[in-house]
C-alpha cells in the first residue's frame, strides 16, 4: 500500500523555513501513526477480499518537496542561488562536505527551461510550474520496487530460519516430509522473485518517456535496488540448495530402504522353499 500525505507551503516561505521544515519532516512520527491508522482503516474495508491478511513488514517514507513557482530565480538558476543538499538532507545547520554536494548535484535532471528534478535515497526536490504528477508517479513506482525487494529479504529470512531451525531439530527421515515441502517453496518462491526480476528490468520500457525513464533509473540506484536485488539472489540461492541437499539425503536413505526390502524379499524367496520342504 501506497500513501500520499500533502502538506501545503504558505506562500512567500523563504528558502532557510523550507530547510527548517525539512529538518522537521525527516524527525516527525505523527506522520508515521496517522499512516498505521489508515492502514488499519483500509485493510478493514477490504477484508473480506484479502488472503492471509497481515502487519506490514515493513515501511518507507519519502518526501518530494514539489515547488511551482519561486520568486526571483528560475530553475537554471536555482542550484547556484539556493542551497538544495541542505533541502533534500534537511540539515539546516550542518555544513555539508563537497563530496555530498557533488553526490546530489549529480542526480540533478531537467527537461525544459521551466523544470528540475533533484533526487536522492530519502527525498526529492522537483520543481514543476505545470504541477504534472508524472514525476512524482515514476518516484513512488521505483519506491515501490524497493519495498518489494525488502519484502522478499523478509520473506527469505522466514524461510532460512525455518530450515535451519528443523535441521537443528531433526535430521532427515524417511517418513518426514518438511524438507520436501520447503523444497517446493523455494523453487515457487525463485520462480517468483525470477519473474519479479525481470518485470523491474522491463519498468523503464513501462515507463516509456526518456526523461521520465533517466528518473526512474536515478531513484532504481539511489535506492540501491541492485544491491537489495543480489542479497535476495544468495538468499534464495542458499534457500534452494540447502533445500535440495536435504531432499536428497531424504531420497538417498528411501532408496538404500528399499533396496533393503528387496534383498529381504529375495532372502524370503530362496529360505522359504527350504522350510516348505
Amino acid at each position: 500500500m501506497s500513501l500520499q500525505f500533502h502538506i501545503d507551503l504558505k506562500p512567500g516561505m523563504t528558502w532557510d523555513e523550507l530547510v527548517q521544515l525539512a529538518a522537521l519532516a525527516e524527525d516527525d512520527n505523527d506522520v508515521d501513526a496517522v499512516a498505521a491508522a489508515r492502514l488499519i482503516e483500509v485493510r478493514t474495508s477490504i477484508a473480506s477480499a484479502l488472503k492471509a491478511p497481515h502487519g506490514p513488514a515493513a515501511s518507507e517514507d519519502y518526501i518530494i518537496y514539489l515547488l511551482q513557482s519561486i520568486e526571483g530565480s528560475t530553475p537554471s538558476e536555482l542550484p547556484e542561488r539556493v542551497d538544495i543538499p541542505a533541502l533534500i538532507l534537511g540539515e539546516p545547520r550542518t555544513r555539508l562536505a563537497a563530496q555530498t554536494r557533488e553526490r546530489i548535484a549529480a542526480n540533478t535532471f531537467a527537461y525544459s527551461a521551466e523544470d528540475l528534478c533533484v533526487v536522492d535515497w530519502n527525498s526529492a526536490l522537483v520543481y514543476d510550474p505545470r504541477d504534472a504528477p508524472e514525476v512524482t508517479d515514476v518516484l513512488e513506482f521505483a519506491l515501490t520496487h524497493l519495498m518489494e525487494f525488502r519484502s522478499f529479504d523478509d520473506i527469505l529470512d522466514q524461510r532460512l530460519e525455518r530450515l535451519y531451525s528443523d535441521v537443528e531439530r531433526r535430521r532427515p527421515s524417511l517418513f518426514y516430509r518438511g524438507f520436501e515441502r520447503l523444497s517446493r517453496d523455494a523453487n515457487a518462491l525463485y520462480l517468483e522473485f525470477a519473474d519479479y526480476v525481470e518485470r523491474v528490468e522491463n519498468s523503464v520500457k513501462f515507463v516509456g518517456d526518456p526523461y521520465l525513464a533517466t528518473i526512474f533509473g536515478s531513484a532504481v540506484m539511489r535506492f540501491d535496488l541492485r544491491k537489495w536485488e543480489e542479497s535476495v539472489g544468495r538468499k534464495l540461492s542458499a534457500l534452494a540448495r540447502t533445500s535440495e541437499l536435504l531432499q536428497g539425503e531424504v531420497n538417498v536413505r528411501r532408496s538404500h530402504f528399499l533396496e533393503i526390502i528387496i534383498i529381504v524379499l529375495i532372502l524370503y524367496e530362496i529360505i522359504a522353499p527350504a522350510f516348505r520342504n
